[in-house]
């Protein structure tokens, strides 16, 4: 994604590397555990605690669910660099959805590829930004329409060999082709990095 300001990790020697074969998610909520007050995300002047972050994710993950999704199904994330792209992300993970990055920068022609590809069941975005979107199936969640839901976690079944998310490539030899990378490649990265 580009942007000149970007939500970054408060502390990210915190990633634990006890739990290489865990889910992204799990290894957040463990943290947020362990640190509920300290800063996890800040952008600009607005940041997240740990407790804040989940509450916001789980918020997210609640309303997800109850609108279908599961594990391994795509969801769409159109957000701009803000700590809410972060909850979303987060919450889509809680919920066993397949993010899918969608930069409202990208041009029109590769959303649109995007889309046709992933086919994702749900886009979260917000009002502002639904209409950088080519036409779509996918219905929309608004994340600042969400604080009404359940700040508990969801009761999903998440498994490190799901999918936690399909990006796709810049395209340069062709169309952009999608990769997916399971909840364990990224947790088995994480521990390497942190090596």
């Amino acid at each position: 994604m580009t942007g000149t300001r970007s939500a970054t990790p408060a502390d990210p020697a915190a990633v634990s590397t006890t739990a290489a074969q865990g889910c992204l998610h799990h290894q957040f909520e463990q943290q947020a555990k362990r640190r509920p007050d300290a800063i996890a995300v800040s952008c600009g002047s607005k940041q997240f605690t740990y407790a804040e972050l989940d509450q916001k994710a789980n918020q997210l993950a609640n309303r997800l669910v109850a609108a279908g999704i599961s594990p391994d199904t795509t969801v769409g994330l159109c957000l701009d660099r803000s700590i809410d792209l972060v909850a979303g992300l987060l919450g889509i993970l809680k919920a066993g959805g397949v993010y899918v990055p969608l930069d409202p920068s990208y041009p029109p022609d590769r959303l649109a590829h995007i889309l046709d590809q992933a086919a994702p069941q749900i886009i979260v975005t917000r009002q502002t930004l639904h209409n950088a979107l080519p036409a779509t199936s996918a219905n929309f969640i608004d994340i600042e329409t969400i604080d009404d839901a359940a700040t508990t976690s969801p009761k999903v079944a998440v498994k490190p060999d799901h999918l936690c998310y399909l990006i796709f490539t810049s395209g340069s030899t062709g169309l952009p082709k999608g990769v997916m990378v399971t909840h364990h490649n990224v947790a088995r990265l994480f521990t390497t990095i942190s090596q």
